[in-house]
């Protein structure tokens, strides 16, 4: 099964990317090194300077575009 995928700045709820994957449980994990464009890298290096991760969930996903 497809899951479609966003992660979210966890301080302004603003989305950031948007992926797909049939392998959620080791995908999700795989963007916790910053890899990818130089803004994602810089905004994952944000992240992690500020103790923070971005909200990388489904469910998530849904909530936030219901608001």
């Amino acid at each position: 099964m497809t899951t479609i995928y966003a992660l979210l700045d966890p301080r302004t709820k603003a989305l950031r990317y948007i992926g797909q994957t049939r392998l959620w449980a080791s995908r999700k994990s795989a963007h916790a090194t910053p890899t990818g464009s130089r803004a994602m890298s810089a905004w994952g290096q944000d992240l992690k300077q500020h103790n923070l991760k971005p909200i990388r969930t489904p469910e998530q996903l849904a909530a936030q575009l219901a608001e």
